[in-house]
């Protein structure tokens, strides 16, 4: 086997059917991978399972760059009734002819109850490539998708964009904040059906609107040369994703879809999953800053364990949460594709970090999770870690913006350094985690031992607080005293220190959350002042910090600073006055 002809095998074994152009490629491809490697249970076949460079009397042409090649097929018997009418026809080798593929491919025969034909092998033409296109041509196929995408402005009564009449032979085109609006997306569209060279098309943040996403979807049903569409940030709606969803389920061709910030809501997570369920091509789905909640996730994550293809997925800054995040997590211990699944700024907490860890365990395909803000407490992070520490693959977890405390961020290190040695993990995020000395001097032990990048916030020291102390910062100071003393020295405002620890900006933090971040923010409080100073901005006993009550405690300070100036005041006119007295 020459170096072309490897070439060519490694294309069809991988499923690159791009240029197949004479048969059913679908149904063919499914046969040649199953027939060459594992034959399907309980389907018939000819017993044709090596290659063989034999000539058969039936034979398909496939492109192959500037060669071609054929195929070579035979009939497998049908194992079931209800036979077409083309499997009615004798069983010895047939011609494949267009008629016949139409008639085989409106009958729609479920794969699990037929095969047709059976793959036996393949000869590439040794034909010389055809020399490069001259400058002549590039520049009249050029003028001729200009002029196509200029006549559907004049139509429309728009003004085309020349940015992009003069790129529509480039393979990339980025077409970012042009306000194109609805009629400019149907020029697009209109430029399209029939261009073969743009391959990746962004057309993020241009007011497409619903309709604009059906024109979107109707170029995609006749261009079959797009494999990366970005959609992103064009107000598409549910009924826009929905739109571009139907076309999806059929689409051989894109492999990246983009349609992050379109206010996706539950109701089209239906379709979502539909095309998770039926299309083997798609690679890369962006969802990010939608609107998918509890029931979306769930049924997006049902989606998940029937799809192996996928291999991106981002599902970040939703509302995921309860039993949509629970099925999500459970997912990933069936799921053999997923390389790298985002679901950062959800609500997964205890719900989901308890799926993932039993499913981690099970999961060989996952290399990279983000967890980031999800309201990751102990007990969360303890069911989380169950499965990071069986699971031998994940290369990267990410728990940025959870309110883990050193105590946390010590429990994590230390699963990962009793976790088993064949453990691929590379990198643990923790980038704003507050950790302390204990967790420094075992991250000190466990890179030494293994690979690994581990990104964590300050580091508070023990003896930061002898120091304090030693200087007589400290000592039995009102714990609200040092903080506004603090607060003031630095610059801050009562709602500019909540900002820093309120992530999801509702104005209230936990009593931990509160502690850990005037750790990070290095105020000068001990252990017990800490404990004194959150029972006194409790007010209300509800376990939250808010920011009334900041604002309250706030007042009382200034009071009580007040009050305390004026008794020295009166205390230092007393005291001239007794000294004039003396006098």
């Amino acid at each position: 086997m020459d170096e072309e002809e490897k070439r060519f095998w490694d294309r069809i074994t991988a499923g690159d059917t791009a240029n197949i152009t004479a048969v059913n490629t679908k149904n063919l491809v499914a046969d040649i991978k199953s027939d060459v490697q594992t034959p399907k249970r309980g389907h018939k076949t000819s017993g044709a399972k090596k290659l063989s460079t034999a000539r058969e009397q039936t034979t398909a042409t496939v492109g192959l760059g500037a060669r071609q090649a054929s195929l070579y097929l035979s009939r497998a018997s049908p194992t079931k009734q209800g036979k077409t009418p083309s499997q009615c026809q004798s069983k010895e080798l047939q011609p494949l002819a267009p008629s016949r593929l139409s008639s085989w491919k409106k009958d729609s025969i479920n794969e699990d109850m037929y095969r047709q034909f059976t793959f036996t092998g393949y000869d590439i033409m040794k034909d010389e490539a055809p020399k490069p296109a001259t400058a002549e041509k590039k520049l009249a196929e050029k003028q001729r998708y200009r002029a196509v995408y200029e006549d559907a402005c004049r139509q429309l009564g728009i003004i085309p964009v020349t940015y992009l009449s003069t790129r529509l032979t480039e393979p990339r085109v980025v077409m970012n904040s042009h306000g194109l609006g609805t009629k400019g997306a149907q020029a697009v569209a209109v430029a399209l059906v029939n261009n073969t060279k743009v391959m990746s098309l962004s057309l993020e943040d241009n007011w497409l609107e619903e309709d604009g996403a059906a024109f979107m979807s109707e170029m995609l049903t006749e261009n079959f040369t797009l494999s990366e569409l970005n959609l992103a940030e064009n107000h598409l709606g549910s009924n826009g994703a929905i739109s571009i969803c139907k076309v999806l389920a059929t689409s051989e061709s894109i492999r990246v879809l983009n349609l992050s910030g379109n206010n996706i809501q539950d109701s089209a997570a239906q379709h979502i999953a539909q095309v998770l369920k039926v299309n083997i091509y798609l690679r890369e789905l962006i969802l990010h800053h939608n609107k998918l909640g509890e029931d979306g996730g769930a049924t997006v994550g049902s989606a998940l364990r029937v799809n192996d293809s996928l291999e991106v997925l981002d599902l970040s800054w939703n509302h995921i949460r309860g039993r949509g995040a629970r099925v999500i997590g459970a997912a990933m211990a069936v799921n053999q594709g997923l390389k790298t699944l985002d679901v950062s700024w959800n609500g997964f907490a205890i719900e989901g970090c308890e799926a993932f860890g039993r499913s981690l365990g099970k999961n060989k395909t996952l290399l990279e999770l983000d967890l980031s803000n999800n309201r990751l407490h102990l007990d969360a992070i303890k069911h989380l870690m169950k499965g990071i520490k069986d699971n031998k693959y994940l290369t990267r977890l990410k728990l940025v913006s959870n309110p883990i405390t050193p105590k946390i961020a010590l429990f994590i290190l230390e699963v990962i350094d009793k976790s088993t040695p064949l453990s691929e993990l590379a990198v643990l995020d923790l980038s704003n985690i507050v950790v302390d000395d204990e967790f420094e001097k075992l991250l000190e032990k466990v890179e030494a031992e293994r690979s690994i990048i581990v990104k964590h916030g300050p580091v508070i020291r023990k003896k930061t607080i002898r120091e304090y102390a030693k200087d007589g910062a400290m000592g039995n100071t009102d714990p609200l005293e040092v903080l506004f003393k603090f607060m003031n020295k630095e610059g801050m405002r009562v709602i500019d220190l909540l900002k820093r620890f309120d992530a999801d900006g509702n104005h209230s933090v936990s009593k931990e959350e509160f502690r850990e971040g005037l750790i990070s923010v290095e105020a000068p409080l001990t252990g017990g002042q800490l404990d004194d100073l959150l029972d006194k901005l409790d007010m209300d006993g509800d376990g939250e910090v808010d920011l009334t009550e900041l604002m309250t405690a706030s007042q009382q300070y200034k009071r009580k600073l007040l009050k305390k100036k004026l008794k020295m005041q009166k205390v230092k006119a007393v005291a001239e006055f007794l000294d004039d007295d003396d006098q």
